[in-house]
């Protein structure tokens, strides 16, 4: 029985042989070495080729069906992909990229209308980009899954339209402050849905212009009351110019209060310069229930030397009346 066995093994192989390898050269210049073919065409294998426009490939595989298959390519300008198949029907997938410049990518694969998907990159200076998928045609010029700086920031869900608009989902910053809904405009005006920092803040609707000018559809932060905390919300805090002959601007709040009681609440503000706090004081207070106010903070410490001063609102001191 195995002697049976072995036999129609052999037989098998025979049937199946190769030819010898060879080298040759196409009449285009192309330029094989190491070719051999199986006996029943289902299957070459090249060592390697050389295209007459210096790109090269080496190990590669070709099938039957079209499919072409190589461990390596080398491209004159110093591009290298390693695991490149190019199926029949026209898309390429390959396992790695490497740029004369350093940038790697990862599980590529490229379709025959332009479109390129990339598992992963890897820059230089890294930065890593996650199923990033960029368009030949239409409005959208690339989406990136996710984005990882090297600070520790991540950005989620990012779209760059061909206008130059850029959207994000979502983004967290090392210190614990998330962002969701951006969007940077063409010309330099960010839009975010909502901001949430470490300390419970939150921030709706805001507006940075790129003249420096910050608007704040509304703001949330949490006071506090003994074990009691009673939220004031910032429905504005826009930043005005006094008169147009004035470098400074001047912050123009809107504030109600939310407590549960009817009380008293001060809010505190401060001028803050390059981190540096410059100037600060109680810029209102707010009462009874729901109630609203509306103040001009004083802004002497924005036009006396600190032009680039930005209002930040900081304690906030409760008393029940």
């Amino acid at each position: 029985m195995k002697q049976m066995i072995i036999a129609v093994s052999l037989l098998l192989l025979a049937g199946v042989g190769c030819d010898k390898e060879q080298d040759r050269q196409l009449p285009d210049g192309t330029k094989i070495f190491g070719e051999r073919t199986f006996n029943d065409g289902s299957l070459r294998e090249i060592v390697r080729v050389e295209l007459p426009n210096g790109k090269k490939k080496f190990n590669v595989t070709l099938l039957a069906d079209g499919t072409e298959k190589a461990e390596r390519v080398e491209y004159p300008d110093g591009d290298k992909w390693f695991d490149v198949t190019n199926l029949p029907d026209g898309p390429v997938k390959i396992g790695r990229i490497e740029l004369p410049n350093g940038v790697k990518k990862f599980d590529v694969t490229t379709l025959p209308d332009g479109t390129e998907k990339i598992g992963r990159a890897e820059f230089t200076d890294g930065v890593k980009w996650f199923d990033y998928t960029s368009f030949r045609d239409g409005p959208v010029k690339s989406k990136t899954g996710r984005e990882e700086l090297p600070n520790g920031t991540k950005w989620f869900d990012t779209t760059a339209f061909r206008d130059g608009t850029i959207t994000t989902g979502r983004g967290e910053l090392p210190n614990g402050a998330k962002k969701f809904d951006m969007t940077r405009l063409p010309d330099g005006t960010l839009k975010t849905g909502r901001m949430e920092s470490p300390d419970g803040e939150k921030y709706f609707d805001v507006i940075q212009l790129p003249d420096g000018t910050e608007k704040i559809g509304r703001e949330v932060k949490a006071g506090r009351d003994d074990s009691r905390s009673n939220p004031v919300e910032i429905l504005s805090a826009n930043r005005e110019r006094p008169n147009p002959m004035s470098a400074a601007f001047m912050p123009v709040l809107m504030v109600r209060n939310n407590s549960a009681e009817n009380r008293e609440i001060q809010v505190r503000w401060y001028a803050i310069d390059d981190g540096v706090t410059v100037e600060q004081g109680i810029c209102y207070t707010v009462g009874p229930l729901l109630a609203q106010s509306t103040t001009r903070v004083p802004y002497n410490s924005l036009v006396l030397g600190h032009p680039n001063a930005t209002i930040k609102l900081g304690a906030i001191e409760q008393h029940a009346e």
